[in-house]
This record gives C-alpha cells, sequence and structure tokens, in this order.
C-alpha cells in the first residue's frame, strides 16, 4: 500500500488526506499544533465560510491568476458541495454569494472532517514538526524535531504563519531554496492597518459603513466599501482585510508613499453633503458639529471634524479623510498571507514538477482570495487534487 504523509493539519491538509486514504493510500498526517484545523475552527467568526458562488478568474489572486483559476476550475464548487453534501453537510447561500454549512458551525465542519479522516484510517500525529525533506531516489525521508519518516509521496500543506503568532521561516521556503524553486515572499494578508495620529484615540470603537481608497503616489490603486472598524491603532474590517494585501505588498517595496482616503458618507456627493448640513445649520440655528449628530457618529465628528470648520470644509473631511500607513500589517494577526512557491513549479493536479512525488497545496502557494469563501474554497480545490494524485503516484 502506497505510503503518503501530509505535513500541516489545516484544511487543505486534512482534505488532502481525505482524498488520499479514499484512494487506497497509507495517510499520515504530522501537524506542529496540538491539535488539527486549530484555524478552520475559528474561520467565518466561527461559522466557516465554505465558499463563494462567483468565483471567476480574479477570484484568486496569484502572480499566475490564470493558473489559479485553471487549478480551481479541476475541483470546483460543485464538486466541493458533493463532498460536503456526501459527509452531511449541506451548503446554503447566506446571500452576497457567500456560502457556508447548514449548521453555520466551523467547529461541527472540524468534527465532521475529522471523523470521515479517522473513517479512513488516517493517523493523525499532532506536535510533531516537519523541519526537513529530503528525496532519496523514489522515495521521501521527513525530518521532526522527534523523529525520521520514509514516504513514497509527500504533501505540503503546513501554509504560512498567518495568524499563529510565529516569525518563523516555513517549511515551503526552506524547501523552496533547498531545491531552487520559485517562491514569492510572504507577506500578510487580511489583516488591520496601522496609523498614527490624535484622531485615532478620539474614534477608537467606532463602526461606520463607508469607501476605503487605497492611494499610491496620490493615485487610486483599489476601492472597497463596507464596515469600517476604527481603532486606537489604524483601521480594521472587512473593507480594510480585502485592501491589506495590496498595502502590505507597496510598503514591502520601499519605493513608493501610500495613504488611504475614507468615505464616511457614500451616499451623497460633496455637493449633497454641504447642502444637507447647511439646511440642518439654517433651520435650527446648529454649529456645523451639532448638525453632524444625525449623519456620522459622534466620537467620529469629535476626530475629523474642528469646531471652524464650514460646511464645506466639513464634508469634505468626511467625504475624503486621508490617513498614513506607518507600518505593515503583522503576518501573526493575519488571516492568510499573499505569496508562496509560484504555480509555474506544480502541475494541474499539484504535483511538484522538478521533484515528482512532492505535492503542494493551500496557503503554501502562491494564491490567495479576498474574505468570503475565496481561501477556503482554495484549501478545498488544493488539497482534494493532492490527495487524488499523491495516492496514484508511482
Amino acid at each position: 500500500m502506497k505510503k503518503v504523509f501530509v505535513i500541516g493539519g489545516g484544511a487543505s491538509g486534512i482534505t488532502a488526506a481525505i482524498f488520499a486514504a479514499q484512494a487506497g493510500a497509507e495517510v499520515r498526517v504530522l501537524e506542529k499544533e496540538n491539535i488539527p484545523m486549530k484555524k478552520l475552527a475559528r474561520t467565518g467568526n466561527g461559522k466557516c465560510n465554505i465558499s463563494n458562488m462567483k468565483i471567476e478568474e480574479h477570484s484568486f489572486m496569484s502572480n499566475n491568476y490564470m493558473k489559479a483559476y485553471d487549478i480551481y476550475r479541476q475541483f470546483d464548487t460543485t464538486r466541493t458541495f458533493a463532498f460536503f453534501e456526501r459527509l452531511g453537510i449541506p451548503v446554503i447561500n447566506k446571500g452576497r454569494d457567500e456560502l457556508y454549512p447548514a449548521c453555520e458551525s466551523a467547529a461541527s465542519v472540524v468534527k465532521i472532517l475529522r471523523l470521515e479522516a479517522e473513517r479512513l484510517g488516517v493517523k493523525i500525529k499532532n506536535s510533531e514538526y516537519v523541519q526537513d525533506l529530503d528525496r532519496n531516489g523514489g522515495n521521501f525521508t521527513l525530518h521532526t524535531d522527534h523523529w525520521e519518516y520514509k514516504a513514497d509521496s509527500v504533501i505540503v500543506a503546513c501554509g504560512t504563519n498567518a495568524s499563529t503568532g510565529s516569525e518563523e521561516e516555513m517549511l515551503t521556503e526552506k524547501l523552496a531554496a533547498k531545491y531552487s524553486l520559485s517562491f514569492h515572499k510572504y507577506l500578510p494578508a487580511l489583516a488591520r492597518l496601522y496609523s498614527n495620529g490624535g484622531f485615532l484615540k478620539k474614534w477608537s470603537g467606532v463602526r461606520v459603513f463607508g469607501v476605503v481608497r487605497l492611494l499610491v503616489d496620490d493615485v487610486c490603486v483599489t476601492e472597497n466599501y463596507g464596515e469600517l472598524q476604527l481603532t486606537d491603532c489604524g483601521i480594521s474590517g472587512i473593507p480594510i482585510f480585502d485592501i491589506s494585501r495590496f498595502v502590505n505588498i507597496v510598503y514591502d517595496m520601499k519605493k513608493h508613499s501610500q495613504e488611504l482616503e475614507l468615505d464616511f458618507f457614500p451616499d451623497l456627493s460633496d455637493e449633497e453633503l454641504t447642502a444637507e448640513i447647511q439646511r440642518i445649520c439654517t433651520g435650527s440655528g446648529k454649529t456645523v458639529r451639532q448638525a453632524l449628530l444625525g449623519l456620522i457618529p459622534e466620537k467620529l465628528i469629535h476626530a475629523i471634524i474642528r469646531e471652524e470648520d464650514s460646511p464645506e470644509a466639513a464634508a469634505a473631511a468626511i467625504k475624503r479623510f486621508r490617513m498614513p500607513v506607518t507600518a505593515p500589517s503583522k503576518i501573526s494577526e493575519a488571516q492568510v498571507c499573499t505569496g508562496g512557491l509560484d504555480l509555474d513549479e506544480i502541475s494541474l493536479d499539484m504535483e511538484c514538477l522538478k521533484l515528482p512525488g512532492l505535492f503542494f497545496c493551500g496557503e503554501a502557494l502562491d494564491a490567495d482570495g479576498m474574505c468570503g469563501g475565496f481561501n477556503l474554497q482554495w484549501a478545498w480545490t488544493t488539497g482534494a487534487l493532492a490527495g487524488q494524485k499523491a495516492a496514484e503516484f508511482i
């Protein structure tokens, strides 16, 4: 029986283990944490945003996004739904094309995946950190801090140090350097952004819907809309998470200036908002700050509007408030990372072209998505493909 080792017991790793075991392989998962799928259990605010109904060519961001999409098409949402249905997890659309398990419980998804792995005879060894991997002829040797393991094929699913609190070098980075594989630096994505200024303490705790624009060298390169969470050290929320990958890439270049421009009242133009403020002031004798009490949160008023501001100046501050980005996001706080092994290094079924029998999946690869289920779909897709092919490898 073919012996397949999976390095990493996250979403992609356990999926790979299940599909390899289904194909008849003897499968063992080596997980460095004390329990598998720890991050999966927290995803989607504990509800597990499994996938998204609208996955298109640009849904996966990568230096080779078309190959990422071609990989996805090998195991798309239809096949993903069938997989979860078979496990007893119906998938439902909760609106905005975001797909969740009917139970709306990430903990239940974790438990069901683990039960399926156990049913198929998958052995999971926790607290086992794989430090290196060697290829000897047609076999592999995995070196951990406790043991050496021999394998016919290996699936690297250990991902990144996003949300782990660790800054250590990841196994994929080590293997890329060791075997001359093209690799893109891991940078935090889906993370908060940091700033400075007296306005931060004044607006801390405010949640408000608005538009955020990223200005690079004073030119808008991308924007997003949604609920913004204002904090005492910067800004967070889904629109910020989705823009953060671009901010961190630009920050890493060290060549460009960048700012965030915030529109806290996107429903009205500058002229319309100015007219509304003037109308309230004229009809009631209120100051500009008092007139804004019914339009935006009071803490936000004191953070960005001065006592002497005219209606025009107040409208301009609300519509185009600029804040600097003073530090990159922290990988330890990010949900996922950009970067990883270049997709040109693998086949469409996740096998390393230079090292047959070695497979990569999930966050180990240079592909990531925005909030909304895209990153988990990438985990299911790449894990399933890697597991199937690893079990077949001769």
